[in-house]
């Protein structure tokens, strides 16, 4: 299924009319992915830290540090979700084929830094 990321304005005048549904589509395919990448990998980061909280049940000083981490992981889901979803505006332009929406619209460069910097942490 075709989608309008890695599209330049070039290539996004020659898409023909009548597949443009077919890339819309395609976009936002492409954007409810990233949404549930970010859940998927969160949510196992909570599953994680479910794990060491009842682990660490009875140890104050180790359980203070469980909660500072899943602060600091729910707050970069947060980070990671809002990215994803204020990264272009309006939001339909997201998956819109023509007029070209740009760069920041199609590639979503930004995603890969914010999530590639707090995926692993």
């Amino acid at each position: 299924m075709p989608s309008n990321v890695g599209l330049t304005p070039e290539t996004a005048a020659a898409v023909p009319s009548d597949q443009y549904a077919t890339y819309e589509r395609g976009g936002q395919v492409v954007f409810v992915s990233w949404i549930s990448y970010v859940a998927y990998v969160w949510g196992i980061k909570a599953a994680a830290l479910s794990f060491f909280a009842r682990l660490c049940a009875g140890l104050p000083r180790e359980m203070s540090a469980v909660r500072y981490v899943a602060l600091f992981t729910g707050m970069s889901y947060l980070a990671s979700i809002l990215t994803q979803v204020l990264g272009c505006l309006p939001v339909h332009h997201s998956w819109q084929v023509f007029p070209f929406p740009g760069e920041q619209c199609t590639t979503r460069i930004l995603n890969f830094y914010i999530i590639g910097v707090l995926d692993p942490l």
